[in-house]
């Protein structure tokens, strides 16, 4: 089980919230209204990667994303 989140390693300017958790499109960070994802996986690798991919994304995309890894969503906030 593994948690990534903007909720520690972050800083704001102009009214705006910077962390370190990239959107791959644009290169800078995602902008989404969830502060943390925590997924369960087989391993810790494994869910560390699929929660750092998954934060910021709709919920109904992860899901299908995530089965074959055989990860799951656990908690979002």
């Amino acid at each position: 089980m593994a948690t990534s989140g903007d909720y520690l390693q972050y800083f704001e300017y102009g009214g705006r919230r910077y962390h370190h958790l990239l959107d791959p499109v644009t290169g800078e960070p995602r902008v989404c209204a969830m502060r943390s994802v925590t997924v369960q996986a087989g391993d810790c690798m494994t869910a560390d990667a699929a929660a750092t991919a998954c934060f910021g994304r709709a919920s109904d995309t992860t899901e299908g994303w995530l089965e074959p890894l055989g990860a799951l969503v656990v908690h979002s906030a």
